[in-house]
């Protein structure tokens, strides 16, 4: 005696029970997904063709599915999806095209969803970079440095300063490096090109930092070095009115706006000063003022 074990069919097909194959549903009519039913488009509707940005596999199916990222459906009545070329990207989904890496970016690989930046020492100088280039002989030196990011074999220079922060090593096979994140303290990595520091772009400066490098920082906006450059472990620089907002004493919510520091509240207990700059204690005669007058102000709040 023989056992047969079933299959279910593909998508878009059906059979009857006891059925030994299975039949694809015919133009006008959609498999309802339970892989036994055929049914008819509405009436006052039509089983559509897939447009741009999507596409469908199967047969027999009542929606079209979405590009995934990495990938673009171009035309119409696609039954696949096209990975990205190398040397492009997409992070999006439903695109019917990717995106050329942008000068100073690679990707070496296909169906990627972001480029990479080239590492110190390296550039490229086109869009849809599929690698960079290493900088030459600069000087007495055999191989020059630049900054990361850089699109010029012009941007190469001898390791002189500003020395550029080193955020990765570029690998021989081309796949996207590792970061490595230098940064003064806290905050996250800032994005680090040399065009944006150029002097065309005065609120952004190279600033010292921790590990003895140099980093493009906007100075009209950055929590940390706020109105300008500050030395390693200094919170403030009464000679430009640089400041590191995150260092305030005290402070609960604050940002840098255009270059000053915004304290938005303090801490328990403390309120912000009347010149805004710092936080300083609340005296129980300033609550009941407040409350009397039915308002808790900037930077208080009222506490069971």
């Amino acid at each position: 005696m023989h056992s047969f074990a079933c299959t279910i069919c593909p998508a878009g097909s059906v059979s009857g029970t006891g059925g030994s194959q299975c039949n694809e549903c015919p133009a006008g009519t959609y498999e309802t997904g339970d892989n036994r039913h055929c049914k008819t488009c509405s009436a006052g509707t039509f089983c559509s063709e897939c447009t741009e940005r999507t596409y469908q596999p199967n047969f027999g199916q009542n929606q079209c599915i979405t590009a995934a990222p990495g990938h673009y459906v171009p035309s119409k009545r696609s039954n696949t999806q096209t990975p990205c070329d190398a040397g492009s990207a997409q992070p999006l989904s439903g695109q019917k095209s990717c995106d050329l890496c942008a000068p100073g970016f690679f990707q070496a690989q296909s169906g990627q969803v972001s480029c990479c930046q080239c590492c110190a020492g390296f550039y490229s100088s086109n869009s849809g970079s599929k690698t960079c280039s290493q900088c030459g002989a600069q000087g007495t030196q055999s191989r020059g440095t630049s900054h990361p990011g850089s699109t010029s074999a012009n941007a190469c220079m001898a390791g002189s300063s500003p020395q550029p922060v080193k955020t990765c090593t570029q690998p021989n096979n081309d796949i996207c490096p590792a970061v490595i994140a230098k940064t003064p303290s806290k905050r996250s990595p800032s994005q680090l090109h040399a065009d944006s520091c150029s002097i065309s772009v005065p609120r952004r400066h190279w600033c010292k930092v921790l590990n003895g490098g140099m980093e493009c920082v906007d100075t009209m906006n950055d929590l940390e070095m706020c109105g300008g450059c500050l030395e390693p472990g200094h919170a403030e620089d009464l000679t430009t009115g640089a400041r590191d907002c995150s260092a305030i004493e005290g402070v609960g919510n604050v940002q840098c706006k255009q270059g000053k520091c915004e304290i938005g509240s303090c801490r328990k207990g403390l309120r912000v000063a009347t010149d805004g700059r710092t936080c300083v204690r609340v005296k129980l005669a300033d609550i009941h003022k407040r409350l009397s007058h039915g308002s808790t102000g900037k930077g208080w709040a009222v506490s069971s």
